[in-house]
């Protein structure tokens, strides 16, 4: 927790000075969200209502939750990568299993390493929060607060996901050395598969800033074969797209806890 309270305080410093500094040297001139618009349009596809609600966000906010949740996915499988593979090596995972269900096991280390990811994302969100509004004295209260409430429950749920995946990678490595290796193999697996599916534009999809220049493709199907894509659908003010990444993002976690459970289930320990 300390280390990454200590790499989000470092991040925000940075960050904070940098888009400090880029709003002295503009001279305040043009309309910024406007300018964040444009960049967010050419860059991402986040839908319209998406794009004109992260806008609004004071620069500091938008950068350190982007790399927050960039980095995140490493973090969570440092955190827990021997949670069950560090029970196998040693065998005193024998001493579990003829005490309580495999089942009981896995759940009861996972939820020990979410409770203790919740906490620690609470306490950046706060970071990232109180910085915002320290430089940025015109981001009311208001919006602090419910900005607050809506980036933790983003980054608790993308949190619970990929601790998730880090179960299942540790029910199925002999050891946690092979554990860490495995999630970060799969993470990039994850990365390469939705860099493949973003090439191309879903077929009757229009075209905006730089997806201009991309061919349509029913090869972009398989971008919603990874948790990644719909992280920017936590951030949406519309309902239907808001609840559509909360669920796509639970059901990646069930999914991996229930391989989580065969996988221990199957190994003869």
């Amino acid at each position: 927790m300390v280390l990454f309270l200590f790499g989000e305080g470092l991040l925000l410093t940075v960050v904070g000075f940098i888009t400090g500094g880029a709003g002295q040297m503009t001279g305040g001139g043009g309309d910024p969200v406007a300018q964040k618009k444009s960049l967010l349009m050419m860059f991402t596809n986040n839908s319209e209502a998406t794009i004109d609600a992260i806008a609004r966000l004071p620069s500091v906010l938008l950068v350190a939750f982007s790399a927050t949740t960039l980095f995140l996915p490493l973090l969570i499988a440092l955190m827990g990568f021997d949670q069950l593979a560090g029970e196998v090596g040693p065998k005193s995972m024998r001493y579990l299993i003829v005490r309580v269900r495999r089942t009981s096991i896995v759940l009861g280390k996972y939820l020990n390493q979410a409770t203790v990811l919740a906490g620690i994302l609470v306490l950046a969100v706060v970071a990232m929060m109180g910085t915002a509004k320290h430089l940025n004295p015109d981001f009311s209260w208001a919006d602090t607060a419910s900005w607050g409430l809506k980036l933790t429950i983003a980054m608790l749920v993308i949190g619970v996901t990929y601790a998730a995946l880090t179960t299942l990678c540790s029910a199925v490595a002999a050891s946690g050395a092979l554990a860490l290796f495995v999630n970060i193999i799969a993470l990039f697996v994850f990365w390469f598969v939705s860099v493949l599916g973003n090439r191309v534009l879903l077929p009757g999809t229009q075209a905006v800033g730089l997806d201009a220049m991309k061919e349509q493709s029913v090869l972009g199907y398989i971008r919603y074969l990874v948790p990644s894509e719909f992280e920017h659908h936590l951030l949406s003010p519309d309902p239907l797209e808001y609840g559509t990444g909360v669920v796509a993002y639970l059901g990646f976690a069930l999914v991996f806890l229930g391989l989580a459970k065969l996988a221990l289930a199957r190994r003869d320990l």
